[in-house]
């Protein structure tokens, strides 16, 4: 757990208390991007090892830390959104280690001072591809009274280590669990 707490800490390190103002946005949910129908980028992070498609309208950029690469999309919506990734190098099961990292991250809001700290308990998340894996959700009202809602995928890879997936939208984030659950539709693990 000391383990998926300091990846948990460190994926989560990423502050999103300056969220952008989306609050003229209209009320409507996201759409779910649609691979086959749209143009889509392939994100591929061969530090952590996967590849998934992000729909035209999300941008994926180069970073330092966990993971070598960060998704921002909807354009339209002022990049309200972003997915994020850490490798969780445990010999646990993806439940036990969907069950610390939900653990982990209940810890981190809490730290932040976040309240209303909801969990959706975790389910069986499969991809297109084949490859199985955990989903979860948390959400909790940030001090600036604006809802965080986290939906994270773990899956494994070849070697047993595994790959946790942070999907991150502020105020609107239930608008994005069709998108989000799209995007990881497409998810591959190649190492």
């Amino acid at each position: 757990m000391l383990v998926c707490a300091f990846l948990c800490a460190a994926a989560f390190s990423q502050d999103v208390g300056a969220p952008p103002d989306v609050t003229n946005a209209p009320e409507k949910p996201a759409p779910a991007p649609s691979p086959a129908a749209k143009e889509t980028t392939e994100v591929v992070d061969g530090k952590v090892g996967f590849i998934y498609d992000l729909p035209e309208d999300w941008v994926a950029q180069d970073v330092k830390g966990p993971s070598s690469k960060v998704a921002f999309g909807r354009k339209q919506d002022g990049n309200p959104a972003n997915i994020t990734s850490s490798l969780i190098s445990t010999s646990h099961t993806l439940d036990e280690d969907a069950a610390n990292y939900l653990a982990a991250l209940r810890a981190n809001f809490e730290k932040k001072g976040y309240t209303r700290i909801e969990a959706v308990p975790q389910s069986k998340f499969d991809t297109a591809s084949g490859q199985s894996g955990v989903r979860f959700i948390m959400q909790a009202v940030q001090g600036n009274g604006k809802t965080v809602r986290q939906t994270c995928y773990i899956f494994e890879r070849k070697d047993g280590k595994k790959i946790g997936v942070i999907c991150t939208a502020v105020d609107r984030g239930d608008n994005y669990d069709a998108a989000f659950d799209a995007i990881m539709k497409t998810f591959r693990v190649v190492k």
